[in-house]
């Protein structure tokens, strides 16, 4: 069910003004009137000009009543920012965005499709978005987070300072993870030894072709390895001859049959 329960916006619209003193800085102006509101909203088509408003005004309305968006035109006017005003247009109408602010000092500040015709920048807006902007504190849960959860910055450039350092924070924990993960990738390329003397080494010229004599060279090595390994051949005694004795014996053959008979040491010779 929605919740019905009427809802204040309290308005203070007083101009700071120091007659008294000489060096006085120039009296801000307030405003005074809401001639025109259309197109924003739940402002369809509005003229509440007959409603000036005092030193303190106070908007009593329902949710859903448009006090937000009332406070979005003044953001929007305070700071120039139309899109305060472009972000609320009416749902499903058929006018443009439209308002026109009366000020004390003579002066309107109008609002169409080109933007505001001026800013107001005295005034200030207090709520929930001022908060967002103007407030921050820490809701990180996790231990490398506990200490936001005590932080505490108030004020516009505060809390973008801390946003800026939350950033860089982050970028530091980004770096350090690279970091890490280049340093993992060339562990393989300088094991046994430091980064820092694997980085300091000097650079090779031409490495691929050294690198390959290397490798051939590594080759004939292992295969010289292996010769020595190998066993070496036996000395063989050459036996003695009487070639005389030899010739003699073939001269007295009986024929190729006895030849083995005849002459023993052909025997021996076959073996």
């Amino acid at each position: 069910m929605a919740n019905t329960r009427p809802l204040v916006m309290v308005m203070i619209l007083e101009s700071p003004r120091h007659p008294e003193k000489a060096d006085a800085p120039e009296e801000l102006s307030m405003l005074v009137r809401i001639e025109k509101l259309q197109g924003i909203g739940v402002f369809h088509d509005t003229a509440p000009a007959p409603h000036k408003f005092g030193t303190t005004t106070l908007l009593y309305g329902q949710n859903g009543r448009g006090k937000s968006t009332l406070a979005h035109i003044l953001r929007s006017v305070a700071t120039g920012e139309g899109g305060f005003v472009k972000e609320r247009q009416t749902l499903g109408g058929d006018r443009l965005p439209h308002a026109i602010l009366q000020f004390d000092d003579g002066q309107r500040a109008t609002y169409t499709a080109r933007g505001w015709s001026q800013t107001r920048p005295e005034l200030v807006v207090f709520d929930a978005t001022f908060i967002d902007d103007n407030v921050y504190s820490g809701s990180a849960i996790d231990p490398g987070h506990r200490k936001g959860l005590l932080e505490f910055a108030l004020g516009e450039a505060a809390v973008t300072a801390k946003l800026a350092a939350d950033s860089a924070a982050a970028e530091a924990l980004r770096a350090a993870s690279r970091i890490t993960a280049a340093e993992k990738a060339l562990a393989g390329y300088h094991a046994g030894m430091p980064l820092a003397t694997f980085r300091a080494l000097p650079e090779i010229d031409d490495l691929e072709n050294k690198l390959n004599a290397r490798e051939l060279q590594l080759t004939d090595a292992r295969r010289s390895d292996s010769l020595h390994k190998r066993s070496r051949p036996t000395k063989i005694t050459v036996p003695a001859f009487d070639f005389e004795q030899l010739f003699s014996c073939l001269g007295k053959s009986r024929g190729p049959r006895d030849l083995l008979v005849d002459c023993p040491l052909i025997a021996v010779l076959s073996v």
